[in-house]
């Protein structure tokens, strides 16, 4: 949002449209902006809110949400594909590199669903939580279902951005995007404190209560 903000002035100057399709194609646009979230899925850098928001500013916003659903369905797909041939060694390379994955993955081996719901809300790599979660062997559709619940309010927020961008802001949109933006941070706020503060919690409780871990 920050950087949005920062450069918003000359976001405005570029003529979408034109770089991508002219909007009266939107068979063409909707083939190219599924090409940008399959390139997204091998090559990692490009930011996936920079698609979001792109699909936002060159279709119609309901048109744009469902093409940036399938879209990202099939990132995802690609990579956890990928992730799941390299197998169980991937996965605790890159634990040692971030630690959060580490600590939720043991926290709730048995609870796939949860992680993949988790890991999608927070400003987590696509790419690197398909990854993981494929090499893990979490069963795919319940991967997939979870992993989409948990993507939806970025991918509605940052498509009605686009929208915004381009086009008047109404009141419509403006109530939506506020909407979405509190019940992802109450959705946050719920989840952290159930799947990771109440972990600890729960330990710390435990260990005050055990006369033997006490010493």
């Amino acid at each position: 949002m920050v950087i949005l903000f920062v450069l918003r002035d000359y976001i405005l100057q570029i003529d979408v449209e034109r770089i991508i399709v002219e909007r009266y194609n939107i068979n063409k646009a909707i083939l190219i902006i599924w090409g940008f979230f399959l390139l997204k899925s091998i090559i990692f850098i490009i930011p996936i809110k920079l698609i979001y928001i792109a699909s936002g500013m060159v279709l119609p916003l309901f048109i744009s949400i469902g093409v940036n659903l399938v879209g990202v369905t099939l990132a995802m797909t690609l990579t956890y594909i990928l992730g799941y041939f390299l197998g169980r060694d991937f996965v605790d390379r890159l634990s040692k590199r971030f630690p959060l994955i580490k600590k939720i993955m043991d926290f709730n081996t048995d609870k796939e669903e949860a992680i993949a719901f988790f890991l999608r809300l927070i400003p987590f790599n696509l790419e690197s939580v398909s990854l993981t979660l494929g090499a893990s062997g979490n069963q795919f559709v319940r991967y997939l279902f979870a992993s989409l619940l948990g993507l939806l309010p970025k991918l509605l927020l940052f498509t009605m951005i686009g929208e915004a961008l381009v086009r008047p802001l109404t009141p419509g949109l403006i109530i939506g995007m506020t909407a979405i933006i509190i019940s992802w941070v109450l959705t946050l706020i719920l989840v952290r404190k159930k799947f990771l503060l109440g972990d600890d919690q729960q330990d710390n409780n435990s260990g005050e209560s055990d006369p033997v871990a006490n010493g």
